[in-house]
């Protein structure tokens, strides 16, 4: 694969993720417009990926998105959508090396918006801005910075994203998600194996430990207020 070929199929890959972090976001009219918009414009390549994904935003309406979300995402038994409730290796510890891999790329989530280091919908739009950093590097001629960009896409994979997308997919099928959902967690699972297999990364499986702290009575839901822009980095 030549130099440009391989920077549109990353562009091609981030737009992708970026597609997928925003249906986590909380169900509005604008978001289901926008995710149909995003989807409609996706290559051709990844079309049938997202043909029954873009067949379940089309059927459902606004009531029943916002039902099924607070069903499945807020409450005791909800599908977690946090990582540190599938590691056992402590919460700060593991925010505190999910934070270095942000900072270290410029990844800022936006003030006042809820969002949480270790949400799905987050690490998603983060893996999406290093597979653009990668592409950038590369037209720009950057072999170092490209290699220090998809480096840090492997361990990322090997040490969150990759590990846990099987598990959250799995307790969504185990609580019936309506289509709307499944479909956006099976595009998720698909995406991300795929993105271990081209790095040919093998991520070690976690599973849900325990009650997720972001369900506790007193906290509102983190992506009610979230807009319809996801957070976006600079590329550097």
């Amino acid at each position: 694969m030549d130099k440009n070929n391989e920077s549109a199929n990353l562009m091609r890959r981030a737009a992708l993720l970026r597609l997928l972090a925003a249906g986590f976001l909380y169900p509005d009219a604008a978001l289901r417009q926008r995710l149909l918009r995003d989807i409609a414009a996706m290559p051709a390549d990844d079309a049938p990926a997202l043909a029954a994904l873009e067949h379940a935003w089309i059927m459902a309406g606004e009531e029943s998105l916002t039902d099924e979300y607070s069903r499945l995402f807020i409450g005791g038994d909800a599908v977690v959508l946090h990582e540190t409730t599938y590691s056992g290796t402590g919460r700060s510890t593991e925010l505190a090396d999910i934070n270095g891999f942000y900072l270290a790329f410029g990844f800022d989530l936006r003030e006042g918006q809820h969002e949480v280091a270790d949400h799905l919908g987050v690490q998603l739009e983060f893996y999406s801005l290093l597979l653009l950093k990668q592409a950038y590097a590369l037209e720009q001629g950057w072999p170092d910075k490209f290699g220090i960009a998809r480096d840090a896409a492997k361990a990322f994979l090997a040490d969150h994203l990759g590990r846990w997308v099987d598990s959250v997919r799995e307790r969504a099928v185990a609580r019936q998600a309506a289509p709307v959902y499944r479909t956006l967690f099976e595009a998720v699972a698909d995406a991300v194996q795929r993105e271990c297999q081209a790095l040919a990364v093998r991520p070690a499986p976690l599973m849900c430990s325990g009650p997720d702290f972001m369900q506790d009575a007193s906290f509102v839901c983190p992506m009610e207020q979230a807009s319809a822009e996801p957070p976006a980095g600079e590329l550097k």
